[in-house]
């Protein structure tokens, strides 16, 4: 390289353009941030011999429009950090060790698409995008696509998806990450409180409790016959305006085994009818345990659950149910009249607006148990399957319509 520059007439040099071995002692004065913000500029094969520690990696960034904004550590000296904000195309060409990528709430389709299609994150394990209302299932999709050679590229390095509140997305969309992503450990679609084995106070009369466990995708499994097995359609976040509030959200689950009753519908309705049944709860998180008392275990958590006796829409008051959940065991239910408060242990059938309140305990999955079995997948593909047959807007309006039916 020769030591001419090409901006002699304005007195300066670009970067790029100056033999490496005066570049070297320049650099070897730079701190680690001035380091970093000119790595993007200078080949990167440079900075692996003068500076490794500048160009190994990031831990975490995020996105904004079209910059990347994030905190970058070195890996030899993690008190060795900065802020910075940096075009996103070239940041990513300079991140190729990075291994968490955070979109936030600013995720869509196409950002997914560029991401994967530049195919400059070989390392990357973990992509969040909570609350990307831009992402559909087209952007999952990319996320598992294959490259011209028909042989996994970097995407299959994924371990850990998290499309949490993506209410764009859908459980049947999440296939082609389950089929293309070998090393796929997370699939999150729920947040991480309703992870876990609740423990109802339903059960047979030979006093078993009755078990309902949900994986992080929103597969579901419960101890019983009938209605068992199924996943989770969407949560929706609920405002709780408690003084303390704690997090609270309404669901819609599809079951993969429900048989309405012959008394609701009329026989050239009935498989329809099997998929539009969708009953919802409400689910809201209670504080955390006291656990210095020696009554629960560390890892114990409590949830309280409102569902409507005859209606199939999940409840939205369970915020002022809260105020008496004191007056409900862990384990047990009570019918709670949202409005006065009143709560009763017996069922009057004229009390029709009246809420069944459950307070359950919740234990953790175990840690190698983040994924649902494969059988039970394959049995909510088919669910997903035969849905397809009647199409998402024919199915709502039956779930409309069945939701009449059984107010009346």
């Amino acid at each position: 390289m020769s030591g001419e520059c090409s901006n002699q007439d304005a007195g300066q040099c670009a970067l790029v353009e100056l033999p490496e071995t005066i570049l070297g002692h320049i650099v070897d004065f730079l701190t680690f941030s001035e380091a970093h913000g000119c790595l993007y500029v200078v080949n990167r094969s440079f900075w692996f011999q003068h500076r490794p520690s500048v160009a190994r990696t990031t831990v975490e960034v995020t996105v904004d429009a079209c910059n990347i904004t994030g905190r970058v550590e070195d890996d030899d000296d993690p008190s060795r950090k900065f802020d910075a904000c940096l075009p996103m195309t070239k940041t990513l060409e300079v991140y190729s060790n990075l291994r968490v990528l955070d979109l936030q709430s600013l995720a869509t389709d196409e950002l997914l698409g560029s991401l994967m299609e530049a195919d400059c994150l070989p390392q990357l394990t973990t992509i969040r995008m909570r609350r990307s209302r831009g992402v559909t299932d087209q952007g999952l999709k990319f996320l598992s696509r294959h490259n011209n050679n028909n042989n996994f590229d970097s995407r299959s390095q994924l371990e850990e998806i998290d499309i949490t509140f993506c209410q764009n997305t859908t459980y049947r969309g999440t296939f082609p990450l389950r089929d293309k992503l070998p090393h796929l450990k997370l699939l999150r679609r729920q947040p991480e409180w309703l992870d876990g084995h609740f423990h109802t106070p339903f059960g047979d009369s030979g006093g078993e409790v009755e078990v309902h466990t949900y994986w992080p995708d929103g597969t579901f499994s419960f101890h019983r016959a009938t209605q068992s097995t199924g996943f989770v359609l969407s949560w929706n976040e609920l405002q709780n305006n408690n003084q303390d509030p704690q997090p609270m959200v309404g669901d819609r689950l599809q079951f993969n085994n429900f048989h309405p009753p012959a008394q609701w519908t009329l026989p050239e309705w009935y498989d329809v009818f099997r998929f539009a049944y969708r009953p919802g709860v409400c689910l809201l998180q209670l504080p955390e345990l006291d656990h210095t008392s020696t009554t629960s275990s560390n890892s114990e958590r409590h949830v309280l659950v409102g569902q409507r006796l005859r209606r199939l829409k999940a409840p939205t008051c369970l915020d002022r149910v809260a105020r008496v959940a004191d007056q409900i065991a862990v384990g047990t239910s009570r019918y709670v009249d949202p409005c006065t408060l009143q709560i009763d242990t017996e069922l009057n059938p004229t009390r029709r607006h009246w809420l069944l309140i459950s307070k359950m305990k919740v234990l953790p999955l175990e840690e190698n148990d983040l994924m649902p079995p494969a059988e039970l997948v394959e049995e909510c593909r088919r669910t997903c399957q035969a849905m397809g047959t009647y199409g998402e807007a024919r199915l709502s309006q039956f779930e409309d319509v069945l939701d009449d039916i059984l107010s009346e």
